[in-house]
């Protein structure tokens, strides 16, 4: 008898644990958000997608809730899901007003739409949420929304960027202030368009081409011309290729071939991040299938850049995790990684070989 009450009493404490953890006020000790290339990625909490900072404090989307939390681990819940109202994305304004982007289910399980709504942030906190008129699929962290007609932009009202007729979105990524979006149209065309979130401007007009295998992009130094990546799944391969301003197509020349390669079927792990070296050298870092490449970015973009593949110091310790989206904090080469199973993590690129620091 003593045996049996030895093993419910164990058995309630990881209960008590698991209950625990898979809240949003996570636990700062090591354990299983920590080191995740050595453990099993937790699954009691999804990080959708970090979205920024605000009063010194980083907020993110999980899978059912938007919350805050800041160095010293305090979190908070500022908004959730429910039974008939799940939150699927959310996009942070530089004032710390938040849009957020609900699916509407029936008691029943009758999917009903979704709805988009505005929270603005009122000093201390958030006033009540104001609809935006409309039905709409999706909404990026940079504030670019898009339905069956086209994509917008919400400036205080509702802009649409026009796309010329209805689309379906087959793929979107978002790099700082531009978002790259890769659709089918009703012919069943693909195309892509890489806008700028600020004014909606269209920096590639629905070029037409093999999109259906772009799955990322970067925007260089510039602001004008873009890199894109493309897999080739014939040979197993991503390259990278040039997309210039003004240009109708993109250049057939590859600028580089990663080392390692990143599937369509994972394209979350094309988040890549954008840095200057010490050296004043240029380099993309791509998240790939399991390590990272850094692409160095040449003066002259008809040359092949040189591609490092990295897998020491904060490489080492996100290998195994999907990279939902990076951000660039106010500090040159200071990034944060949001991540699918464990988090958000700190990459300091003027100190690559240190391992990432985790937010609490």
């Amino acid at each position: 008898m003593r045996t049996t009450k030895t093993t419910i009493i164990a058995l309630a404490i990881t209960l008590i644990a698991a209950i625990a953890l898979s809240s949003c006020n996570l636990d700062a000790t090591d354990g299983i958000y920590s080191e995740i290339a050595d453990s099993t990625p937790s699954t009691s909490v999804t990080v959708k997608a970090y979205l920024g900072q605000f009063g010194g404090e980083y907020y993110y989307l999980t899978d059912s809730e938007i919350c805050k939390i800041n160095d010293d681990g305090n979190a908070s819940v500022l908004f959730s899901s429910t039974e008939t109202a799940v939150i699927r994305a959310a996009s942070l304004a530089a004032d710390g007003s938040l849009l957020i982007l609900k699916q509407n289910i029936a008691v029943d399980g009758t999917l009903l739409g979704s709805s988009l709504s505005y929270n603005a942030f009122n000093g201390s906190g958030y006033d009540a949420p104001a609809q935006i008129e409309g039905s709409f699929n999706g909404l990026l962290v940079n504030g670019l929304f898009f339905d069956a007609s086209g994509i917008y932009r919400y400036d205080g009202g509702k802009s649409q960027i026009d796309t010329g007729g209805d689309i379906s979105l087959q793929y979107s990524l978002v790099t700082g202030d531009y978002a790259f979006f890769s659709v089918k149209d009703t012919n069943n065309d693909y195309k892509f368009y890489v806008i700028k979130a600020s004014d909606g401007t269209k920096l590639f007009d629905g070029i037409t081409g093999s999109s259906k295998t772009y799955i990322g992009f970067q925007p260089l130094p510039s602001g004008k011309d873009f890199i894109l990546v493309n897999y080739d799944s014939s040979k197993a391969k991503s390259n990278l290729y040039l997309l210039a301003e003004g240009n109708t197509e993109v250049t057939t020349t590859v600028y580089a071939t990663l080392k390692s390669s990143i599937p369509y079927a994972y394209a979350t792990q094309a988040a890549s991040f954008l840095y200057t070296d010490a050296e004043s050298a240029t380099y993309i870092v791509f998240k790939c299938s399991s390590y990272f490449d850094k692409v160095r970015i040449s003066d002259d973009p008809s040359v092949d850049g040189e591609v490092t593949q990295v897998s020491t110091g904060f490489a080492s310790n996100l290998r195994t995790t999907d990279i939902t989206n990076v951000i660039e904090t106010g500090t040159a080469g200071v990034f944060i990684a949001g991540t699918v199973d464990s988090m958000l993590y700190e990459l300091n690129m003027n100190r690559p070989d240190d391992p990432p620091r985790q937010i609490k």
